[in-house]
């Protein structure tokens, strides 16, 4: 039986089309952003139940703290915290497929969101869904040829 090698195929997210000013600060030689955009869908469907989790716990944690259950709350957070952890894990494999120098740590994935949380919030949801955007892409001009 013959064996295919598959490999991986990434693509860069154009960061400037969110602002001009991260192309320029960050530098066009090498994207800071290589997304993996031929996973398996088992893959993309581990961040879909990972999604689900947190808006779960997110729910939880309001009630709890709306009830003042202090220890409730405290135990979904940690959880939520957990899970967060999990995400990050996700985006760091998903991110670190292409290059060495373009690879990402699970710390820096974290780093990363909380200062885009801290600072640009648009800036997150502006890559979330460009990555997105570049897997369906992929799957879509796969589908045409």
């Amino acid at each position: 039986m013959r064996r295919f090698n598959i490999p991986k195929i990434v693509r860069p997210l154009d960061l400037a089309a969110y602002a001009p000013e991260l192309a320029t600060e960050i530098g066009a030689a090498s994207p800071p952003i290589q997304m993996w955009v031929n996973m398996p869908r088992r893959k993309q469907a581990e961040y879909s139940v990972l999604i689900t989790q947190t808006n779960d716990l997110i729910k939880k944690l309001i009630e709890a703290v709306e009830k003042a259950d202090v220890e409730t709350a405290r135990q979904l957070t940690e959880a939520t915290n957990r899970v967060g952890t999990e995400i990050a894990r996700w985006w760091s494999e998903a991110w670190s497929q292409g290059p060495e120098e373009s690879r990402w740590t699970v710390d820096e994935v974290e780093d990363f969101a909380r200062r885009c949380q801290a600072e640009d919030t648009a800036l997150w949801d502006f890559i979330i869904q460009g990555c997105r955007a570049l897997v369906r892409e992929h799957r879509e001009s796969a589908r045409k040829n």
